[in-house]
């Protein structure tokens, strides 16, 4: 039976994969990564719904349009036909209600202007030169609708004149297409068209005219056009808004995980400095245990140390001949940390030390105390002390974190523990109690220690005896590994307090 904990030791596939998460953890190119990862998200994501809303701007201007040339289109039909001019501007005059509309206009169906009109005012400037500025242009598209209708909506479709959010509309609309087939268009009088690709004498996108063309169907015949042209200043306002919106939750969420990530980076930074220091701490510990059992004449010492996975708890256990017997300790620093760590290697250094004249046990706690006071950030210890000698005698000395307990076969016994009188001496956590028997061939001596002070780990030591009693055979060794786990798994208020199993057993064959 080792003294060390190894059934618990992580295997290699686990040290490594520790190793990699410890790497990628602390790696600033990993954390960089994922920063630019997280901008980036949120950067398309509001970029997305700030395109979803200009496009939804400029839908309303599309639909008035279409709405607008359709009403014409059907209304127009006898005054076309007729070329009645008067009867024309009398259904047009209602178009420039709308603080949009700034010109309407209507050919025939060999492109001839029968009636147009601008609506100029000091919100339309641009009004009043509107049919020479987009002559050529509203020719092209009214000679086109009425020639070749399929070929004109496709080159408005794959013109260069549009920005980004008409690129995101027309891209978002082709996947779609490509799940889920459009709807077909709803049947209509005549043929509409919304133009908003158009160009600049300077061939650029054209950003402050739109416009609607349809043709007019009499009888089943096209005899000829509509238009109707909106000023997108309004609107245009409306999308510099929504782009000043997109900078302003960019650079304020975006500022916000920098801050996040890098504070977070930095708590988690010292988290794994911490984790790391417990795990130096912890290997310290181990690494100061007895390497296996002790053995004296009939007398073998056995233990096991079950350390908890998170902080780091401190208890640690020794053993050592003293003439014609043998001492065992176990230390449980009050607290947790580096510095009850600390404490615990000092005292079983100091118990290691002992001098070989044989002392009370009152001497060896006083002293273990004194050493315990000796060191930095000290901590007050809880001590469990045991000298069993050959013949079988033992007499302990511990205090309330401790349990002992005696097994012969399947029987279980508690020693009577009478707490002493006297204060427990510095550096030491009080009370103390005093236990003393003899121990015949094949018997043992179960010890468990399970945190100061907490009554549900004293009862525990019951449970304990009788699972080891189950296995138990006189002369044989006790399971400390295995009760220490058992332990463990039976109580789940354990979970952060480090487990020492020991037990001392006397056997009619000399090793």
């Amino acid at each position: 039976m080792t003294a060390s904990h190894g059934k618990n030791a992580p295997s290699r596939t686990a040290a490594w994969r520790a190793r990699v998460a410890d790497r990628l953890a602390r790696s600033s190119r990993v954390f960089l990564l994922g920063l630019m990862v997280a901008c980036g998200i949120e950067v398309v994501v509001d970029l997305n719904q700030t395109l979803f809303e200009i496009n939804v701007l400029r839908s309303a201007v599309r639909q008035k349009g279409d709405a607008y040339v359709g009403i014409l289109a059907k209304a127009s039909e006898e005054e076309l036909s007729a070329a009645d001019v008067a009867g024309l501007e009398h259904l047009s005059s209602g178009i420039f209600d709308d603080e949009d509309a700034e010109f309407v206009r209507f050919t025939d169906a060999s492109g001839k202007v029968v009636w147009e009109k601008a609506e100029v005012s000091p919100e339309h400037p641009r009004a009043a030169d509107f049919s020479t500025h987009y002559a050529h242009l509203m020719e092209r598209d009214e000679h086109a609708i009425l020639t070749d209708p399929d070929g004109f909506k496709q080159r408005i479709l794959s013109s260069r004149y549009k920005d980004f959010p008409q690129v995101y509309a027309d891209t978002t609309a082709k996947v779609a297409a490509l799940i889920s087939p459009p709807k077909p268009a709803p049947t209509s009088h005549g043929l509409i068209v919304y133009q908003d690709r158009l160009r600049t004498e300077t061939h650029e996108r054209d950003e402050v005219t739109t416009y609607a063309l349809g043709t007019v169907v009499a009888d089943g015949k096209t005899i000829g056009t509509t238009l109707v042209a909106f000023d997108m200043d309004r609107t245009n306002a409306g999308v510099h808004m929504k782009y000043l919106k997109f900078a302003g939750m960019v650079t304020f969420f975006v500022a916000l995980i920098l801050v996040q990530s890098t504070l977070s980076r930095r708590d988690k930074l010292r988290l794994l400095d911490l984790e790391a220091r417990y795990t130096t701490a912890k290997r310290a510990l181990v690494k100061a245990l007895p390497d296996k059992d002790l053995k004296l004449g009939g007398l073998v010492v056995s233990g096991a140390l079950e350390q908890a996975k998170g902080p780091v708890d401190g208890m640690i256990w020794g053993a050592v001949e003293d003439d014609d017997s043998v001492m065992v300790l176990a230390v449980d620093p009050d607290g947790d940390g580096i510095d009850a760590a600390a404490v615990g290697l000092q005292v079983a250094k100091t118990f290691k030390a002992r001098p070989a004249k044989a002392r009370s046990l009152d001497d060896e706690i006083l002293a273990l105390g004194l050493a315990a006071t000796d060191i930095p950030l000290t901590r007050p210890i809880g001590v469990f002390l045991l000298r069993a000698k050959t013949n079988g005698d033992w007499e302990a000395l511990f205090g309330s974190f401790a349990t002992l307990r005696k097994l012969r076969g399947a029987r279980v016994q508690t020693p009577t523990a009478e707490p002493v009188e006297s204060d427990a001496p510095e550096g030491v956590v009080g009370p103390l109690f005093r236990a003393a028997g003899t121990l015949d061939f094949g018997e043992s001596l179960v010890i468990l220690c399970a945190g100061m002070g907490k009554k549900e780990h004293k009862l525990e030591a019951d449970a304990l005896a009788t699972y080891v009693a189950r296995t138990h055979e006189a002369g044989k060794l006790v399971a400390v590994e295995d009760a220490a786990i058992w332990m463990r798994g039976r109580n789940s208020a354990l979970v952060e307090n480090d487990l020492i199993v020991l037990s001392v057993s006397r056997s009619k064959m000399e090793t």
